[in-house]
Parts: C-alpha cells; sequence; structure tokens
C-alpha cells in the first residue's frame, strides 16, 4: 500500500506500507438427513456453515475429501462435493469425516452415527386360505433383510401347538404342513362331517438382532 502526500506548493512526499492478508481455512459442520438411523437407509450428509455464515469467508475454489470407518473397522468410499451419501449395510457405531480444502489450508470434521439394526421383512406369501382336513398346508414366500450380513432365521407356527424352523434358501422357503383334525365317532359307529377348523399361522423370521412376523 502506497500514500501519497502533497502541498499547494507542489511537494510531494510518499510512503509504502506492506500489508499482508492471511488465508482463513474453511469453517463448517457435518449435517445427517433427518431420516431412520437404521441399516437399508439411505443417509444424506452435508457440509454447512457455521452459525449460518458460508464454508470459506474467501472466494477460493474448494475441494472435497470424504471418507467412513463403518462398525468393523472398514474404511468405506463416499464421493461427493459438499454432500455426499451412505447406506449402511449392518447395525453398529459409523464415523463419517470431511475434509475440505481452500488450495492454501484445509480442515477437517468428524461426526458419528449410531446405526439399528432393521427387521427381516417376510413377503411374498402364496397358498390357500382354506385347505381340506385331509390335504397339506403348502405356503411359499420370501425374507429379506437389509443387513447384508445378518443370519437369517424363520419358524412357522402352525396355530395347532406345532412349530417348524423355515428352511431358507437365499431367502426364499417352502412349508408344507399336515393338520390332523380328530373328528368324534358316534355310537352308531360313523363318523359325522368334520366341521371348519381355523388355525392362524404365524412365520417369524429373525436375523441376529430383530425380528419380523407375517400372518396367513
Amino acid at each position: 500500500m502506497r500514500l501519497t502526500a502533497s502541498d499547494e506548493d507542489g511537494g510531494v512526499s510518499q510512503s509504502t506500507w506492506n500489508l499482508t492478508v492471511a488465508n482463513v481455512g474453511p469453517d463448517f459442520e457435518i449435517s445427517v438427513s433427518a431420516v431412520p438411523l437404521v441399516e437399508g437407509q439411505t443417509l444424506t450428509f452435508t457440509a454447512i456453515g457455521v452459525d449460518g455464515s458460508g464454508i470459506d469467508p474467501g472466494a477460493d475454489t474448494l475441494t472435497y475429501s470424504w471418507s467412513a470407518v463403518g462398525p468393523g473397522g472398514e474404511d468405506l468410499v463416499m464421493p461427493g462435493t459438499a454432500a455426499s451419501q451412505l447406506m449402511p449395510t449392518d447395525e453398529g457405531a459409523y464415523w463419517i469425516t470431511l475434509t475440505i480444502g481452500d488450495g492454501i489450508t484445509s480442515s477437517t470434521r468428524t461426526v458419528g452415527v449410531q446405526i439399528a439394526n432393521a427387521d427381516p421383512i417376510v413377503s411374498g406369501l402364496s397358498g390357500g386360505s382354506e385347505i381340506a382336513s385331509s390335504a397339506p398346508l403348502r405356503i411359499s414366500g420370501s425374507v429379506a433383510d437389509a443387513g447384508a450380513t445378518d443370519e437369517l432365521t424363520g419358524i412357522a407356527d402352525l396355530g395347532d401347538g406345532v412349530q417348524l424352523p423355515l428352511e431358507l434358501n437365499s431367502g426364499n422357503f417352502k412349508l408344507n404342513y399336515q393338520y390332523r383334525v380328530r373328528r368324534p365317532v358316534h355310537r352308531n359307529g360313523h363318523r359325522p362331517r368334520p366341521r371348519r377348523r381355523h388355525f392362524s399361522t404365524d412365520l417369524l423370521a429373525h436375523s441376529r438382532c430383530g425380528s419380523s412376523r407375517r400372518f396367513c
């Protein structure tokens, strides 16, 4: 900076003042989208300025570098600029880190989220809702779970005191069962025509940390 002073007689004097403007690095927080924090849900993470201000006070070109660490210590890829997304596939603690640089300095922030287990889902049930007393019950369906590493097991409660394990093959199952309905014998030795009996079949699927019921 140069300062110049002059008078009416033509006298001139100059002075130079050296001024250094220091760079101010990015200052920000990481916000998490307001969705259920359960496995299988896509979460959005966004860099926002502190107290409503901008991320960087200068007109600098910013660079963004996202990273994440899963509950097992595994590194997860998170591309993005001022925002990035991640879909957790297991329950546990996830740590999200963002580094923003302005070409001179950089700032890093880390936020942690606790992801809950999602219950398995029983769907696609098919089979008759009414069968003859001598006919077997045949039900098929599928079980899906958002946890990529969850072990799935299933139990069918047939409503007559019998419980059978569901044999899951790649998430699909088939169930065959023969209900035994006793008919009383009259004094003349004849058995009357059987009355209708209703049984509620309860299909219960389990993962390591949750369960889901479906009735048919």
